[in-house]
Parts: C-alpha cells; sequence; structure tokens
C-alpha cells in the first residue's frame, strides 16, 4: 500500500507542475494547482513512511524465534508422517493392482491411484485406463469396475463402505462413485 501511495504521490507531483507550467503560459489561477502540488507531495511523504514500515515489519518476521521453528519443526514431521502414509497406501494399491492384471485379462487397465486426505483417510481411488472407454462393450466396462472396486477394498472403512472410485481415461473421468453411495459406480456418457 505504502509503495501505491509513493507513486500516486509522484504522479500528482508531475502532473501538478505540469499544470503549474500551462497555467503560466494562459494566465489563469494557479492555486488549485498548487494545492494539488502540496496534497502530492504529502502523498508521496506518507507513502514512503509506509514502505519503511512494511520493510521494518518483514525484518521482524524474518526474526523468528525458537517456538516458531520447533512448531515448524513438528509441522514438518506430521507433513512426513502423512506422505509416508499416503505412499503406504499407494503400495498397497498398486501391489494389489499388479497381483489382479498380472495374467492379462485386464489389458487395458495401466495404473492404479490413491489419493489420501490430510488426516490419512482417502479420498478416492482411481483406476487409470488406455484404450476407448466409449468403444467398450457393458460387460468389459463392468468388469474394468469390478477390478477398480476389489483394489479400492483395501481401504474399505470400519462400516464396510468403499472410498469414493473412479476410472480415468485420458484426462476424462469415464465412471465414477455415486454421491450418496460409493459402492454404486456409475458410467458416465
Amino acid at each position: 500500500m505504502g509503495m501505491f501511495l509513493f507513486l500516486v504521490g509522484i504522479l500528482g507531483i508531475v502532473g501538478s507542475i505540469v499544470w503549474l507550467i500551462i497555467g503560466l503560459f494562459k494566465r489563469s489561477e494557479k492555486k488549485k494547482a498548487a494545492t494539488l502540488l502540496v496534497a502530492s507531495v504529502v502523498v508521496m511523504i506518507v507513502g514512503s513512511f509506509n514502505v519503511d514500515s512494511s520493510n521494518n515489519e518483514d525484518t521482524a518476521s524474518a526474526n523468528t524465534t525458537e517456538s516458531t521453528e520447533e512448531q515448524t519443526a513438528s509441522s514438518t514431521e506430521e507433513s512426513e508422517e502423512e506422505s509416508s502414509e499416503a505412499e503406504e497406501n499407494q503400495k498397497a494399491a498398486s501391489e494389489e493392482f499388479e497381483g489382479l492384471t498380472g495374467d492379462d485379462s485386464y489389458p487395458y487397465a495401466s495404473d492404479v491411484n490413491v489419493e489420501t486426505e490430510d488426516d490419512g483417510d482417502i479420498d478416492y481411488v482411481e483406476l487409470v485406463v488406455t484404450g476407448d472407454w466409449a468403444n467398450f462393450n457393458d460387460n468389459e466396462k463392468e468388469n474394468y469396475i469390478g477390478l477398480l472396486k476389489t483394489v479400492a477394498a483395501e481401504f474399505m472403512d470400519e462400516d464396510g463402505s468403499l472410498p469414493f472410485m473412479q476410472v480415468k481415461m485420458a484426462n476424462d473421468i469415464v465412471a465414477r462413485s455415486e454421491m450418496l453411495d460409493s459402492q454404486n459406480v456409475k458410467i458416465l456418457d
């Protein structure tokens, strides 16, 4: 904000000086131009003080205390734990996926992704397919959805419900769980 006021002040000074010069040639009243010049100088000075005070705030915030460093260290440890949990979830899903697709019974299934939330809950399980989903017959689509459900069963919660699931082809979601019932996967048109 201080830099903005400083620049507006400079612009006002330049404008009022131009106005004063034009006023000299036209022999018109110069009170308004002089008032604008004074106001612009004040705005520029106020802006320069605010620019300096923001630098002082930056300097003060740069001097961190030990408690801030400890908080940062603990949050870093928590994020490492969360990322390791996400990695474990991804590894478990990948192992299950490899076991199910190792016999080439699902030739268009290329990968499985698990998105883990910060609190460790599964956000969604995603099956990535190659090939043209629109050309799959209904039986093939149901088989791939069954594969997705089998992989997602690794992450079933206490009440026996599956996490949100989706099938992705290229960058398009072609099938996903229904919002009210994640057990049912709806094929999108």
